[in-house]
């Protein structure tokens, strides 16, 4: 056991306040603090995260160019719940799609985000050359002040990302645990990524964010006077999976 030491931290909503310092240590997952009320003792525990979901990052904020931006804006949309997306959801598969030949550098540098997604996130083994991993649907989505995008998952889709056109320094992403039954029901009093119920993600223009597509996800509204716009895409996995002697074998088309 130690005595605790009183620290300032911030909470969940912003706010200062005093709590107590039993153990500072740095893992794998980084810094680990743990609390403890005033005056007790506090037996010390290790945490350790045990089979994580992964979101994946990347920016290219080079690839939003001028010409990106008029072409997205000029695309004909329709009402979405609380927004707006384009009336054209293959963007990033068709062809003879104009906006995929125009614009082929932010096209390959998606695709190569996504295969690296599933290579490290999921272990794919692509070195196999049996599999693939294929954009399937794909939309832009824009919002105004006072828009918002209501909360929901990405079904028939392994994995799902965004790539944000224009966001500014306040726009976030939030990501939601999934509702779950408890036998008992508690209100926990420190937030950390064992205990928080929402992972809250800051945007800005040319940001790339993969995760997977069960994962719930949402935003609030905006309120800004800057249209928000960003490119949502699903994915797929095609090739050969499984093997035959296991009853297992499998092949997924590599076209959508």
């Amino acid at each position: 056991t130690v005595e605790c030491k009183s620290k300032q931290i911030r909470s969940d909503n912003s706010k200062t306040r005093n709590v107590f310092k039993v153990n500072e240590s740095v893992g794998p997952t980084g810094r680990s603090l743990r609390y403890c009320n005033s005056g007790e003792k506090l037996n010390m525990i290790q945490l350790q995260p045990l089979f994580p979901n992964a979101i994946g990052f990347e920016s290219a904020p080079d690839l939003v160019t001028y010409d990106l931006v008029n072409d997205v804006k000029s695309l004909s949309q329709g009402q979405n719940t609380h927004n707006r997306v384009s009336i054209e959801n293959r963007i990033l598969t068709t062809d003879q799609n104009e906006f995929k030949t125009k614009h082929s550098q932010l096209v390959k540098f998606l695709e190569d985000s996504l295969e690296n997604f599933y290579y490290h996130a999921l272990g794919v083994p692509f070195e196999d050359g049996n599999i693939k991993s294929v954009i399937t649907q794909s939309w832009f989505t824009y919002s105004v002040k006072g828009e918002s995008m209501h909360g929901h998952k990405h079904p028939n889709s392994i994995v799902s990302g965004v790539f944000y056109i224009n966001a500014k320094n306040e726009d976030q992403i939030i990501f939601t645990k999934q509702h779950e039954y408890k036998n008992l029901e508690w209100y926990a009093k420190e937030r950390n990524e064992y205990t928080g119920k929402e992972f809250i993600v800051p945007v800005k223009t040319g940001d790339l964010i993969l995760f997977n597509s069960n994962q719930h996800h949402h935003f609030n509204d905006i309120e800004h006077d800057e249209e928000r716009i960003s490119l949502a895409f699903n994915s797929w996995l095609g090739g050969e999976f499984g093997t035959k002697d296991a009853l297992t074998h499998l092949v997924s088309n590599n076209t959508y």
